[in-house]
């Protein structure tokens, strides 16, 4: 029997890759999965590596981002405002015969 692969795998691996060649990346490696498993293998046995990623990236990283929110006490006001305009101007744009659809679908549903 053979091996089943998804109907658009190619457009999977061209969504992976466009990313990486967007921003200078290598497009190929995403298909070095072996490559970058036997590193990772070889490195953890030189020792711990975990642990100096943590010390490095989140222990000893001096970076921060301060982050302020401000609450705003009339945006749900102007969100349902957004949304009865909308709802309005879709009213008007459709026949009787497309909105009696809608209907009849919401209710199979």
């Amino acid at each position: 029997m053979a091996k089943k692969t998804k109907e658009h795998i190619g457009l999977g691996y061209l969504a992976h890759m466009v990313p990486l060649c967007l921003h200078g990346g290598d497009p190929l490696a995403f298909f070095k999965v072996d490559e970058y498993s036997k590193r990772v293998r070889k490195e953890f046995e030189d020792g711990p590596i975990f642990q100096d990623m943590i010390k490095k990236y989140f222990l000893n990283n001096d970076h921060h981002l301060r982050l302020y929110l401000k609450p705003d006490s009339k945006l749900g006001e102007r969100e349902e405002q957004e949304e009865a305009k909308n709802m309005k101007a879709l009213n008007q744009a459709l026949t009787k015969e497309e909105k009696e659809t809608i209907v009849a679908e919401a209710y199979e549903f």
